[in-house]
């Protein structure tokens, strides 16, 4: 019950879940915002591992001020022997970038809301309880 009770909060408290990968990402080196953006689906990083293969689909998060925005790779890029990438995202960049913003992709994250109260689980015999939740994305 506690854990219900908790999960309910999130409905009107911003969460931080990690975001499953449906892909084998690998290490994708320390990933920074190489400059400043304002919008569009171009992200430019820097501080991969040269050679590392960012995979269509792959997902990232890029932290602003604290936030995390999720963002989706749509086309395979590969960064350059310098560490350097040019991302195709979606959704388009939602805050201007001043650079050396952290992006994860190893291990990105969601930061949102609980889009409704948890009310149904399912419990095996071996006290494994299993729930389904959906994250909004704060605006």
């Amino acid at each position: 019950m506690a854990l219900t009770a908790r999960l309910n909060q999130a409905t009107s408290q911003k969460v931080r879940v990690p975001f499953h990968q449906p892909i084998d990402v690998g290490d994708p080196g320390i990933p920074l915002v190489n400059g400043p953006a304002s919008g569009g689906d171009t992200l430019y990083l820097k501080g991969l591992m040269p050679g590392y293969a960012v995979q269509a689909g792959q997902f990232l998060s890029l932290i602003k001020n604290g936030r995390r925005y999720l963002h989706q790779v749509t086309q395979a890029a590969q960064a350059n022997a310098s560490g350097l990438v040019t991302l195709e995202v979606v959704p388009n960049l939602r805050i201007a970038t001043a650079g050396n913003e952290v992006v994860e992709m190893a291990l990105p994250e969601i930061e949102g809301l609980l889009e409704s109260p948890v009310n149904e689980w399912t419990s095996d015999f071996s006290d494994i309880v299993t729930l389904t939740v959906a994250v909004a994305e704060a605006e």
